[in-house]
């Protein structure tokens, strides 16, 4: 019965639809075809808009990776400088400081330190 059915419905929408296929005319074609260029050619623009946006988000995680990188570098350079500027201050106050201990901290560039301009 199911079946049936099926078949009632499928040769019911054919009826329907036979007489709007034969009024469809050469220009309707045209206009469909140039409706699937259209559509085509704006999807090949959002793919190479996709790549794009796809390749500048790489270039951007290099770039965050590598500031990140000299984030923590500089980091440690600070610790370090701020260890030793500790000890020099304490060496002053105690009086055991060298004139070499503080012309090291005063005279020091940020070359020395691995530090980019």
């Amino acid at each position: 019965m199911k079946r049936l059915a099926k078949l009632l419905a499928a040769l019911l929408v054919i009826a329907v639809a036979a007489p709007a296929i034969a009024e469809v005319t050469d220009e309707d074609i045209d206009r469909a075809r140039q409706e699937v260029n259209r559509i085509v050619a704006d999807s090949q623009e959002l793919g190479d808009a996709v790549q794009e946006s796809w390749a500048r988000q790489a270039e951007l995680e290099d770039e965050i990776a590598g500031l990140k990188s000299s984030i923590e570098f500089a980091q440690v350079q600070l610790a370090e400088t701020e260890q030793r500027l500790e000890e020099v201050a304490v060496e002053l106050y105690m009086g055991s400081t060298s004139l070499a201990s503080l012309s090291v901290l005063i005279n020091a560039s940020d070359d020395d330190f691995g530090c980019a301009r």
